[in-house]
């Protein structure tokens, strides 16, 4: 089942049954938002222990896929949970607009995230060999490495000597550190196109080894291009986590205190 299809039916299934659920518990037993705020809270609970899963991944029963799939399943569910819960009307009081925002950032994120990681992976596997994340620095030191020693040959070669000075005053920096950040992001060429046409202007000029080694450090910086996409791309895929696991465990303090004051002061409350 294609996961748009997937998630509408769980979206569908999950609106019937909880206001067949509300119903029955506003007939019978009186304020059914106890009963969607503890739906609620076990939602969220349930959601925190994939965040365990992942950090202790040898203690874990099941396959990540399975419990990843699950995550993305609940955290639909406790999104319409939520809304039945605030009826779709804004916060009050300073504490419920804390509650709120938390909620929002966590659900947003998610979103985000969702969408991130559907869409980063299948766009790098189709545009360049992968490094993993943790590996990118030594690849690139390792490129920075191989550009300083053709700079170097180049420098000797009778006629070449532009093609070392054009790497001290450009490609330097480029090799030494991620560049181009915000046009990887954006998925924009322009920056390898303008490097590389600036390196084939040279090419008229050099004889046979000269060209030889102009053309080793284009391919070394087609290949740092590659690994600076891959570097910005997986680093996005990211920093969406560093909103995401915070307000998660804002949400589930909010959460705590809001039962106390629930269970405190409402005459409402069950039993």
């Amino acid at each position: 089942m294609r996961p748009i299809i997937q998630f509408s039916a769980i979206t569908l299934s999950t609106f019937i049954i909880l206001y067949g659920l509300k119903s029955a518990y506003d007939g019978a037993l009186g304020d059914s938002q106890f009963l969607d705020g503890w739906l609620l809270c076990g939602g969220i609970l349930m959601q925190l222990a994939f965040h365990f899963r992942k950090k202790q991944p040898r203690l874990a029963i099941g396959a990540a896929s399975t419990w990843m799939q699950a995550h993305i399943s609940i955290g639909f569910v406790v999104v319409i949970i939520f809304l039945f819960h605030t009826a779709g009307t804004l916060p009050d009081s300073l504490f419920e607009w804390m509650l709120w925002t938390a909620f929002m950032l966590v659900a947003s994120s998610g979103f985000i995230g969702l969408y991130l990681s559907r869409v980063i992976p299948t766009g790098l596997s189709k545009k360049c060999e992968q490094v993993p994340y943790d590996a990118i620095p030594a690849a690139r030191k390792q490129l920075a490495h191989a550009a300083d020693e053709l700079a170097m040959s180049a420098s000797h070669l009778s006629g070449s000597q532009p093609i070392a000075e054009f790497y001290v005053e450009t490609l330097f920096d480029f090799f030494k550190q991620p560049a181009n950040i915000a046009a990887h992001l954006k998925n924009s060429n322009r920056p390898l196109t303008r490097i590389c046409e600036q390196l084939d202007g040279y090419n008229r000029y050099l004889d046979e080894p000269g060209q030889e080694h102009l053309n080793s450090l284009r391919a070394l910086v087609i290949r740092k291009n590659e690994l600076d996409h891959q570097f910005a791309q997986k680093r996005l895929l990211r920093a969406w986590l560093f909103v995401h696991v915070p307000a998660t465990y804002s949400l589930i303090i909010f959460s705590i205190l809001h039962i106390i004051v629930i269970y405190s002061f409402s005459s409402g409350a069950p039993g």
